[in-house]
């Protein structure tokens, strides 16, 4: 599983917060629906993705794509907001929900 910002439009700001897996059954092949739920530390619910895809035992990858307004908004409201401080990002905000793209500073969405 990885996870980064997608840019859509090119505007240098992220569109999605993409959550990416690789999927595959031997037990069970046809079409699946895939769903993520994406929660501030407080447990309240910040963005909802889902995806749908052919599942057989070929691995494929799947993505789940998280609105970047609605994490941002969730950042600006204060229900995200800690500050980071590491050697590998920009201080900014961050989303303990999220894994490795959890960093959204005002200027990166």
């Amino acid at each position: 599983m990885s996870d980064y910002g997608t840019d859509v439009d090119g505007d240098g700001l992220y569109d999605y917060l993409t959550v990416e897996m690789n999927v595959a059954s031997d037990v069970r092949v046809g079409d699946a629906t895939f769903d993520g739920y994406l929660y501030d530390e407080s447990g309240n619910l910040v963005a909802f993705a889902d995806a749908a895809a052919f599942v057989d035992s070929t691995p494929s990858v799947v993505q789940l794509n998280f609105p970047g307004q609605l994490i941002y908004a969730t950042i600006m409201s204060g229900l995200c907001g800690k500050t980071s401080r590491s050697s590998k990002r920009r201080p900014g905000l961050i989303c303990p929900a999220a894994s490795n793209a959890e960093q959204f500073t005002a200027d990166a969405l």
